[in-house]
């Protein structure tokens, strides 16, 4: 009786599936690997990424992100005659 699957795989109730899934994360594993090697030697690939109330930056070749920085939203400016009437004139 001959089978696709591996002996091991049949005993251990992993299907092909399953095999390919594992094969799917070693590859990820080695890929960041050899990434952080890259940076290693040459220094990081870095980008500035944006979102909406950050900056970071990050490497391209292994995914490394720096801690970034806040980003306040921006209030509206106010004209220099507007703080001359809030302030009250001092009486002498």
């Amino acid at each position: 009786m001959t089978t696709d699957t591996c002996l091991l795989d049949e005993i251990n109730g992993v299907g092909l599936a399953g095999h390919q899934d594992v094969m799917e994360r070693l590859f990820r594993r080695v890929t960041r690997r050899l990434g952080q090697l890259q940076c290693g030697i040459t220094g990081h690939n870095v980008m500035l990424r944006y979102e909406p109330a950050r900056l970071s930056l990050q490497c391209t070749s292994c995914g490394y992100e720096s801690p970034g920085w806040e980003i306040a939203p921006r209030r509206p400016s106010r004209s220099p005659h507007a703080s001359a009437r809030l302030s009250t004139p001092i009486a002498a």
